[in-house]
Formats: structure tokens, sequence, C-alpha cells
């Protein structure tokens, strides 16, 4: 049972405003401001977050609505995959952001299969270095993507601080062709694209960029049954969050790993972190397999 309480009314005829909100799910309880569409699924509840990234959250058809003077409490039932969506919200507006820790990152190159089944379809080359940036200890990071001799030639730059992994520039290219650059600063980035006038975006706190995965798992405190959620941004889908949950560990290339999981149900990927130094190991998801191995001098330099 998913109840959302309101301190106003909630009127069915202005379906578009929006109203501060207390979210109750099993013992978790977060705040955030909601707003309200109806139609013939019934009920629907949307939850902002913080920062002004919107998610729907379910539908329902049973509905129970109760007015108490200005307050208006919504109860109703959702099925599993809906209660699981609401859990993963409740989690995530009530966790206190992560402490990042850039330092655990070793510098070093590593060469990674890349593979759809047991079919490998390339190489993807990860180079870590440390650089002074902004004055400060910073990490430079070249992940370069090379599959079918070619054919797929994607090369990802990151400048990132050292201190807690936060971006300080992103930039991609494709063929030795750049196709965006992202400009971070305090409170604003710059998307740039060719062509195009630049587009800036606000943001509130720390942000990190959503190209990055495995190397800033790595600068989480990792543990059994952690659960963690950063806002990120991603050049194509916008502002966003990374929501993860240690779920285990394996052993990955002769070394003990944690288990990271994200995604929704049934589109989750695993990520796989070096218990000890903390080495990214790869990734399992969306029917393709990133491992250590394989063989980067096929990539140009």
């Amino acid at each position: 049972m998913f109840v959302l309480v309101t301190d106003s009314a909630w009127p069915r005829s202005d379906p578009g405003k929006r109203y501060p909100v207390t979210l109750s799910l099993g013992g978790i309880a977060a705040s955030g401001e909601g707003g309200t569409t109806f139609g013939g699924d019934g009920f629907r509840a949307i939850l902002s977050r913080p920062e002004g990234f919107f998610e729907p959250l379910a539908a329902a058809r049973h509905v129970v609505a109760q007015g108490h003077g200005n307050m208006m409490q919504v109860t109703f039932n959702a099925d599993a995959a809906a209660v699981d969506m609401l859990r993963r919200c409740a989690r995530a507006l009530h966790a206190a952001e992560p402490e990042v820790d850039g330092t655990r990152l070793a510098a070093g190159t590593q060469c990674y299969a890349y593979l759809r089944g047991t079919r490998q379809l390339g190489v993807i080359r990860q180079t870590v270095r440390p650089i002074v940036a902004e004055g400060k200890p910073a990490w430079d990071v070249i992940v370069h993507n090379w599959q079918r001799e070619g054919a797929t030639n994607i090369r990802d730059h990151f400048v990132l601080r050292a201190r807690d992994l936060t971006p300080i520039s992103f930039d991609r290219r494709e063929a030795g062709v750049e196709q965006v650059r992202i400009a971070y600063g305090a409170g604003n980035l710059t998307v740039t694209r060719p062509g195009v006038a630049p587009v800036q975006t606000r943001f509130s706190g720390r942000i990190w960029d959503g190209h990055l995965d495995g190397l800033l798992l790595a600068g989480l405190p990792l543990s059994q049954g952690e659960f963690f959620s950063m806002p990120r941004y991603h050049h194509n889908d916008g502002p966003g969050r990374f929501e993860l949950t240690v779920i285990g560990s394996e052993r990955v290339a002769g070394q003990d790993a944690w288990v990271v999981e994200t995604g929704e149900e049934g589109a989750e990927v695993r990520y796989f972190i070096g218990k000890t130094g903390r080495a990214d190991l790869g990734y399992t998801g969306w029917g393709f397999t990133k491992r250590p191995g394989g063989d980067c001098s096929v990539i140009p330099q």
C-alpha cells in the first residue's frame, strides 16, 4: 500500500498543479513536490526529485481519497513492479548523498574485451593518469571503444576532480571527430556540439557525469547491501540519477569483487569492482559483457 499526503486539497479539476508531498512506503519517508494526472487507468502520482527531475511513480485502479480540512490523503494498491519503483524512489530521496573518494582510483591502462554473448565484438582501452586541473589533483581518463575493425570508434575523455570524481569536462570523438563537449562549472554546465549554439543547464550541489560508470563506482564506500543515489548528467538523456545497490560478491578475473547493480527490473546492469585496489573489472548487462582481456594494440594511439 502506498500513501501520499499533501498539505492542501488535490482537486481533480487541476491535474497539472504541483504540491508539497510526503511519500511513505515500508517505513521509508521522503519529501518533495508532486503532481497528478487522471485518466482511464485511475490515479497517477508523480514525485519530483530535489533537483527538479520528475519520475512517474505508479498507476493503480483502486483509489481511496480522504480529505481532512486542507489535507488530502490518497491510498492505493499497486502491482509488484510499481511498488518496487516506489521503493527505489523513496530510498533515493531518503538516502544521503554518498561520500565519493576519488583517491581510491589507481593510475594505469586496462584493456577489456567487449562481447555479445560469447562473440567478441571489439575491445575497450581505459587509461587513467594523474594531472593537475583547477590548481588541484585531478584524473585524466580516456575510454576508447573500438569494434568491428573500427566500424565503431568512440573515444570519451574525462577530466575529474581527484577528491570526489565530480567532472570538470567531458568530450566525445567518433572516428576522430568531436561530437559533444561538456564544461562543468559551479552550479551550471555547458554542452557544445558542432554547428549548434551552446546549451546551458543549471544544477544545485554536486553532479557527476553520466558516461562514467565503473570508475565512479570504484570511488564509493562499497559494502554489502549499500544503496547509493547520485545526481548525474548525460549529454543525450539530460539530468537524472545513478541508483546503485551492492548485491553481493563474485570472483572476477582472479579478484574478489563487489557486485553493484543498477537499472530497472528486467534491464539490470551489474558492475564488478575489485575489493582490493578498487579495480574496474567491467560489467554485464543489456546482453553485453565488458571484462578484462583482449588486445588493445589494434586501437590507434
